[in-house]
């Protein structure tokens, strides 16, 4: 009960302050001579998103595992490493396979961030936050829970 309460503080504590981040771009810092306001928001605020969709991630994924997985480890080697070697696949395939997925919508590398584009920009950062808190979460919350199914 108090670690669930304590995880919660730690999101809305993180939460806090990637919005308060984001404020302080919009009403503080202005464009550069040499990129947009679009792009200087997605280029300030990439890297606290993908930190906060990673620590969102791993709160709830520590959630899920406490409640639910109460992972253990096999004392047989190779079903340990199998574990592993399926747990990093997984991982990089969500990763890798969500990128292209979102800049189908949005792609922040291909110059679609031009001048008043703070909407693109914004939505950007949202789903590198989504792809970060999803890569994680599967890790260490849904891909332990579905060895504990299995029986693995």
């Amino acid at each position: 009960q108090d670690r669930t309460r304590f995880y919660f503080y730690v999101l809305a504590a993180s939460g806090v302050i990637f919005v308060g981040c984001y404020l302080y771009f919009l009403f503080t810092v202005t464009a550069s001579n040499t990129m947009t306001d679009a792009s200087t928001l997605y280029n300030t605020l990439e890297g606290v998103a993908k930190m906060m969709g990673t620590i969102f991630g791993f709160t709830a994924g520590i959630m899920i595992e406490h409640k639910h997985v109460q992972f253990e480890n096999h004392r047989v080697l190779w079903k340990n490493l199998i574990r592993f070697a399926l747990g990093v696949g997984i991982v990089m395939a969500v990763r890798l396979g969500l990128k292209p997925v979102f800049n189908l919508i949005v792609n922040p590398d291909s110059g679609a961030l031009i001048e008043g584009a703070m909407g693109k920009a914004t939505l950007a950062i949202l789903f590198d936050f989504v792809r970060y808190f999803a890569m994680v979460l599967i890790g260490i919350g849904v891909y332990p829970l579905a060895f504990k199914r299995f029986r693995f």
